[in-house]
């Protein structure tokens, strides 16, 4: 579930009751005396932060994977992989650069003129 990201002028223009009921929609329970609009105004600044450190982190958490995967591919397959179509429902995958199959093609049809 998603919230509003609240800034801390915009919760100091608010009733200590809104800031209360924004509180709690964010399951946000402050330490101290809970009789002042600056301490739940503080504890959900403060709660808003973590979040968003939490956010950061699976974000370098899922580049660092994506990296991890490319590398592991890199290694499984170097060569990049070239598509050739057929037509518009059939390709063809290989893993050599058009150079590499331009002369495949060639020795695969000598060999088969040879073969005749």
């Amino acid at each position: 579930m998603t919230h509003p990201v609240y800034t801390q002028q915009v919760l100091a223009d608010l009733k200590l009751g809104q800031i209360k009921s924004i509180a709690a929609d964010l399951g946000v329970t402050p330490t101290g005396d809970k009789t002042q609009r600056n301490t739940w105004i503080k504890a959900i600044i403060t709660h808003q932060s973590a979040q968003v450190r939490k956010v950061d982190e699976q974000v370098l958490a899922q580049s660092e994977l994506n990296e991890y995967i490319a590398a592991q591919a890199q290694g499984v397959a170097p060569e990049s992989l070239t598509i050739q179509e057929i037509h518009s429902h059939h390709f063809e995958i290989y893993a050599l650069n058009q150079q590499d199959l331009r002369n495949w093609h060639r020795r695969s049809l000598n060999y088969s003129a040879f073969v005749l």
